[in-house]
């Protein structure tokens, strides 16, 4: 299929260009169509989007066939499953942009006529799909209610829409749908919303006022177009409808009684969501679990989504779960408890791939929450043993030092981390500063403490001066006239890339030690000959 669209394409590859395109459109129609099982579901999906893209092209050839295949979708007799409730939602999105480009407005005569056959679906065939959740046709004179203004050349048609959208959140139901037609279905629930005025502020008072506040179709539209619209737009900017929402999404994710995939989506909102506050009472007296966190990850669904995945989420809704200004002893041994479990398979990974990733990213959302408690000595405790435990975790150490020092540039974590990490080096470097890679990592790790100016450069200096021993006894290597003609190329750089910001950041205190000044000058000397003369004239 793709290789026809790259033929089709290329326009002066082709001879009948029409009556291949024709031809092209009719197998995709029947791959789109296809209820007998030979096609997969995602086939089907990438067929769908074929035409669509082709009736962009060529609206002559595939008009009355795409025509034929709408009224198909929305038939009495097609069985409505999730394929078709994505695919109903997909043309919905599709005739409205179109008839928005053409006309840019909702006169057209063509997408009347698609809006007006919405009805047409039968309620007898959706009901076990909507539950308890269909909507009747809301009224003219409430629209005022959905939309503060909405356009007035959406007044005719708004009611249709508006039932065609209730049909499709109806259609959300957890039990009902894969993730990929949920996802599929709310953003088309959400482009619409957006197109009819009921997007921004509009789109609260639409959920909140016509359909039932605390459903579930609901919260999975609000957890769908999250992306798109923003908190202010599901409701979240005040206090009060911040905390209901956090209890409600709660309420789905601890509730056995909808699927997985759901529960663990709303997980997922409770740990996006930084204004959402858990742990306090909520409107009406009502109040959420107290061992919120516990019921929502304690035994999140063992065995059907990735550990690393469900122990991130976990650190994030625990961080979550207690304020910053929590500062109990309980609050701190639950986040580095959790966060210690995170970090064993980070390290039987041997610091590379996702699980290392996964640990640090969940240690800097834990730090970026409470970076003002006492959890801050306990994260740079995590990142020594880290790092102690293997050498392979100084990247991400490094990289987590640099995103607080740029988010948070009042915060002493770096610069007590860099400080020990000084003394760190010192201790444990003789054992293997032979080997490249990790006299590469000590040296960036001194290069990075060389710029602040609250570390004391001694500590430095003398361990650039033990690393330059050992390298030069290992290798027995005399003192080169050159860097570049020496073996010790990359070792030789390092060392001078860390003089030099020694230099820079500690001039004055050299001014004014002679012993230390002698020590440096001594490193130097021994790295650098005559042919590096531009590096003592940088420095």
């Amino acid at each position: 299929m793709v290789c026809c669209c790259s033929l089709m394409i290329s326009r002066d590859l082709l001879r009948d260009e029409h009556q291949l395109c024709s031809k092209l459109i009719s197998y995709l129609l029947d791959i789109v169509g296809s209820v007998n099982g030979i096609h997969n579901m995602l086939l089907r999906f990438r067929a769908l989007q074929c035409l669509i893209a082709l009736e962009d092209a060529y609206p002559c050839l595939l008009s009355k066939k795409l025509d034929y295949f709408y009224e198909y979708c929305t038939s009495e007799k097609t069985y409505l499953s999730e394929f078709y409730y994505s695919l109903f939602s997909l043309l919905l999105v599709h005739v409205f942009d179109s008839s928005m480009k053409d006309t840019g407005s909702w006169s057209d005569d063509r997408l009347n006529s698609r809006v007006e056959s919405l009805p047409a679906m039968s309620l007898s065939s959706i009901q076990p799909l909507l539950g308890r959740h269909s909507l009747a046709p809301v009224p003219q004179s409430q629209m005022s209610e959905l939309s503060p203004s909405p356009p007035s050349s959406l007044s005719s048609n708004s009611p249709e829409l508006c039932r065609a959208i209730g049909q499709l959140i109806g259609a959300l139901d957890a039990g009902r749908l894969s993730p990929r037609a949920f996802f599929a279905v709310c953003r088309s629930v959400g482009r619409l919303l957006d197109a009819v005025g009921l997007g921004g502020r509009g789109l609260r008072t639409a959920f909140y006022r016509r359909l039932p506040v605390w459903d579930v179709t609901v919260l999975s539209a609000l957890a769908g177009l999250r992306h798109q619209f923003g908190l202010a737009a599901l409701g979240c900017s005040d206090e009060h409808g911040c905390d209901r929402l956090a209890l409600s999404m709660q309420r789905v994710a601890c509730s056995p009684l909808f699927a997985t995939p759901l529960r663990l989506l709303m997980c997922h909102c409770l740990a996006n969501y930084p204004h959402l506050r858990l742990g306090r009472s909520g409107p009406d007296g009502e109040t959420f679990p107290e061992p919120a966190s516990r019921q929502l990850v304690g035994a999140l669904f063992p065995g059907v989504f990735d550990p690393v995945d469900l122990r991130v989420l976990k650190v994030r809704l625990l961080s979550l779960r207690f304020a910053p200004r929590d500062s109990s002893d309980e609050a701190s041994a639950c986040l580095m408890g959790t966060l210690v479990s995170l970090s064993r398979p980070a390290q039987k990974s041997g610091g590379r791939g996702r699980h290392a990733v996964a640990f640090f990213a969940s240690l800097y959302a834990v730090f970026a929450r409470h970076h003002a408690s006492v959890l801050g000595d306990d994260i740079r405790q995590m990142l020594i043993s880290m790092i102690n435990a293997n050498l392979a975790f100084a990247e991400h150490l490094l990289d987590f030092l640099d995103s607080v020092t740029q988010d948070f540039p009042d915060s002493d974590l770096p610069y007590q981390a860099y400080s020990e990490l000084c003394d760190w080096v010192a201790i444990n470097s003789a054992e293997n500063a032979a080997d490249r890679q990790s006299l590469g990592r000590y040296m960036t790790i001194l290069n990075r403490a060389a710029m602040y100016s609250r570390i004391p450069p001694q500590p430095i200096v003398d361990c650039l001066a033990q690393l330059a021993s050992i390298n030069s006894d290992q290798y027995n290597s005399p003192p080169a006239t050159s860097i570049e003609d020496s073996k010790l190329w990359l070792c030789g750089h390092l060392i001078l890339d860390v003089s030099r910001s020694v230099f820079r950041t500690h001039w004055h205190r050299l001014q004014t030690d002679a012993g230390l000044l002698a020590n440096l000058c001594g490193v130097l000397a021994h790295w650098a000959g005559p042919g590096d003369s531009d590096l003592y004239v940088d420095i």
